[in-house]
């Protein structure tokens, strides 16, 4: 019904460089947003989860990919990313802690 044209190398080339600037450009919304509640003295904690899922999310895509095509960076990198969610999980329960005392 939808036939989609099978894309030729410029078309993917343009494809990923646009997904690329998209993706910076939602990092820098969401750090902007960051900031400026942290200045206003609001809640940062949404728009920090958001980013940090994103870059955890990619980060894990470009280990599986990585595994893929057989470079073997992969599994120094596996340590690091599973420690930056051990981190991420214990920053998560801190502030749940937190927001649990406080209220």
């Amino acid at each position: 019904m939808f036939r989609r044209n099978k894309q030729d190398e410029m078309d993917r080339e343009i494809h990923n460089k646009s997904v690329i600037t998209a993706h910076y450009y939602t990092q820098l919304i969401l750090v902007t947003w960051i900031v400026s509640n942290h200045f206003r003295h609001k809640s940062v904690i949404m728009p920090l989860y958001v980013l940090l899922a994103g870059l955890l999310i990619r980060g894990g895509a470009a280990l599986v990919y990585r595994h893929d095509f057989g470079d073997e960076r992969w599994k120094k990198r596996l340590v690091i990313l599973l420690s930056l969610i051990a981190a991420v999980a214990f920053l998560l329960m801190l502030s749940f802690g937190i927001n649990v005392t406080v209220a």
